[in-house]
């Protein structure tokens, strides 16, 4: 549990810096965790399972998401220029597909 703590307050007080943030926790762990709750979500649905459960499957990355999406917001904000409006743009952009497929 500590070990979690420590991972949640890192990023969430920017000791991450921002760009592996971005390619490492978004674009990468978070792109992968998506796709394996969709597939799992449609294994689920397509074995006879009440649509809500698929659903429920579908949205459990969702915290996680809005998390990171905060974290990547918080950490280009003080960054700050092109760099961090790029990464907010993106980070937007990405959480909106994440959740929407």
């Amino acid at each position: 549990m500590r070990r979690l703590k420590r991972h949640v307050l890192q990023r969430w007080e920017g000791a991450i810096p921002l760009r592996v943030l971005i390619i490492r926790d978004m674009l990468i762990l978070g792109t992968l965790l998506n796709v394996v709750t969709t597939v799992a979500s449609l294994i689920v649905l397509g074995s006879g399972a009440s649509a809500w459960i698929g659903f429920a499957v579908f949205l459990l990355p969702l915290p996680y998401n809005l998390f990171i999406f905060l974290c990547v917001w918080r950490g280009a904000g003080q960054v700050g220029g092109i760099w961090g409006n790029l990464s907010s743009i993106l980070a937007a952009l990405w959480l909106a597909c994440a959740t929407i497929l």
